[in-house]
Formats: C-alpha cells, structure tokens, sequence
C-alpha cells in the first residue's frame, strides 16, 4: 500500500452506538474512552448550555461537519441528529458507557487540518436548550449517576442552577423521550441507546419543554478511523480515501490514522 508508512492499524471490537454501526471506507472522529476515566462528565459539558439562536451564525447546518479556528488551532463541529439522539443524554451517555466516534466526510482541507488531542469536537443538539427550566427544576428527580449540577460546588452560579434561576446541564437527564418506566406512576426511567443503558426521567406530563439549539458538548480528537473490511477484495476506495488524506495535493492530515476493521 502507497502510504503504509503513514497509517496505523487496529482491531476495535464492533459497538452498536446510536446511529448504528461504523460503515466500510467512511472517515470517524474517534475519542479515546481513557478521557472519560481521566476526568468527570462535567470536564466535557457546558453547564449552562450555551443558547443558539441561528445556526448560521456559527456556521452550522443541521447535518454534517463544519469547522471553525480559534487561537491557531482548528476545531470540528456537528449537530446531532435526533432521529438517532433524540435527547441531549444519549450522546453524552454514550461516551460514558465507551464509545465516541463521529462520521466525517472525507472532503475539503477541514478535516486535515485537526490536529491530534489539540482540536475538539463541538457538540450541538436541538433539545439543547428548554425555556421551562424553572419547572423542571421544581420537579427534579435525583438518579445516582448524574450530580444535580455540573458546576464545581465553590462556583457561586451552581446555587442559581439548583434553585432553578437558570438553565442547568444536568436538566438534560430530566426530559428523556424514549425509556421505559422503571416502575408504575414513576417519571424515572431507562433509557436504551444503541449499546448503552442509562437511568433517567421522562417529561413532565403538564408542562412539555420547549426546545432550542444549543452547545452542550465537547471531546477532544485523538485519531481519524477509517473502517477497512477484513473480507473486502476491492481496495480503491480506500486508496482513494488515503489520497485524498496523505496524497501530494493539498495539505496533508495532522491525524494520526487508522485502519480498523469495525
């Protein structure tokens, strides 16, 4: 292979996330989980979310990747799509149960110009955001896993959190579309996303949230996958792919690469 020297190879065991499983000759975002053993939720969450108005103002759309620069260093953004993380928690559970990886076009010179745990990925979600906070906070249920803010606890805005004068991260938790009751007449529930389970609370009946844009999240980018079939016979698309990447146009990628077989 022409650019063998340049790329890295790795067997990574097939996870079903909730958007499915890694698809052949596609490009991924990929975190490594030590990040969320290193450090708490709360380090990767942006308590409160940060409102979004228009997309376009950020230079989003509601699908795929865009990029932005900030201090010399380039950073990747995407929205979420709902049809596959309905709820805010989903992703961010996801990357606590093991698995962060996100699809990236293999087009124009965004992408080659992340650099390795420098760039981040910036998470947005359109259920980022409800203007009845007051109400959910009133209605709060406490779950094990999710701390009733994610401000430090000397940070003198965490008491406007709790006291329900501002939105708050962990409300994410506190209006999940989807799980099961964990038992009669209880809004607690568990909620299934792809591989991962989690404990949270179903809407309150009387007063549905309005939802909005908004950044809720982060992770850093350690790596770019590409998934390389163990069993495919016909190898230009992933020749074309690392063309595209390492090849004598264009700047070449700042990440490292791997090929893995899921």
């Amino acid at each position: 292979m022409k650019y063998q020297s340049k790329i890295h190879k790795k067997h990574v065991t097939l996870y079903q996330a909730g958007c499915g499983t890694r698809r052949n000759y596609k490009g991924y975002l990929f975190t490594n989980h030590s990040w969320f053993e290193q450090y708490p939720l709360s380090y990767f969450v942006y308590d409160p979310p940060i409102l979004v108005e228009n997309l376009l103002d950020w230079g989003l759309c509601d699908q795929g990747i865009s990029y932005m620069e900030s201090g010399g260093i380039h950073h990747a953004m995407t929205v979420v799509g709902q049809e596959n993380y309905r709820n805010v928690a989903d992703i961010l559970e996801e990357w606590r149960n093991g698995w962060a990886s996100t699809l990236v076009p293999l087009v124009g010179e965004g992408v080659k110009l992340l650099t390795p745990t420098r760039s981040r990925l910036l998470i947005f979600s359109r259920a980022g955001w409800i203007d009845e906070f007051k109400d959910y906070r009133k209605g709060y249920v406490s779950l094990d896993d999710v701390d009733e803010c994610f401000l430090a606890v000397e940070d003198p805005e965490r008491k406007k959190h709790i006291k329900g004068k501002d939105m708050c991260a962990s409300l994410h938790w506190q209006h999940v579309v989807g799980g099961s009751p964990v038992s009669p007449g209880s809004r607690e529930i568990t909620r299934k996303i792809g591989q991962a389970i989690y404990k949270a609370v179903a809407p309150l009946e009387e007063v549905l949230p309005t939802e909005h844009y908004a950044l809720v999240a982060w992770r850093p980018i350690d790596e770019l996958d590409i998934i390389d079939p163990l069993e495919a016979t016909d190898r230009s698309p992933l020749d074309e792919a690392l063309e595209f990447l390492l090849g004598s146009t264009g700047t070449p990628c700042q990440l490292p690469i791997f090929l893995t077989d899921n």
